[in-house]
């Protein structure tokens, strides 16, 4: 083979495995969410921790909070919610897992569990009132449907 070809071959070769490795999953997240009513922010990065086989306690969670379906689905800006943020003693370096909560198909089941669980009876902003919901079989939690790294700052 000549050099050209050799060097063509290995180029697209490192683009396969760097648009294999970086790829990111179609996932509703906007990069800020609330931890005991701070908000903070991140940048979504193109890192996947899906097949590293790390226990899931080297993780922290990210709940992204829907009504599921029939137009009452809140604005997720306002609804993403981690358990835990820098300074934390759970707090694991900025690796997540992201959690689709679901509050069934009907309206009124959300707004029921906004106003029974939420501290502030608006929004949920703290992960122990989600994870109240879940354990009380009010939220379903899936799988997670992403696992990846990122840094978390306080939107001060």
């Amino acid at each position: 083979m000549s050099l050209k070809r050799n060097f063509i071959l290995a180029t697209l070769l490192v683009g396969i495995f760097l648009v294999s490795v970086f790829k990111v999953e179609a996932v509703p997240f906007d990069g800020e969410f609330w931890f005991n009513n701070v908000k903070y922010k991140t940048l979504s990065t193109p890192t996947d921790l899906t097949n590293t086989g790390a226990p899931d306690s080297t993780f922290n969670r990210i709940y992204i909070v829907t009504a599921a379906m029939g137009g009452c689905d809140p604005d997720p800006t306002h609804l993403q919610v981690i358990n835990s943020a820098p300074g934390e003693t759970n707090f694991r370096g900025g690796r997540w897992k992201i959690y689709i909560l679901s509050f069934g198909k009907d309206c009124a089941n959300f707004q029921d569990a906004v106003s029974r669980y939420a501290q502030n009876r608006v929004e949920f902003r703290y992960s122990r009132d989600l994870e109240k919901a879940i354990s009380d079989g009010v939220a379903s939690l899936g799988s997670p449907v992403r696992i990846f790294e990122c840094p978390v700052i306080n939107d001060k």
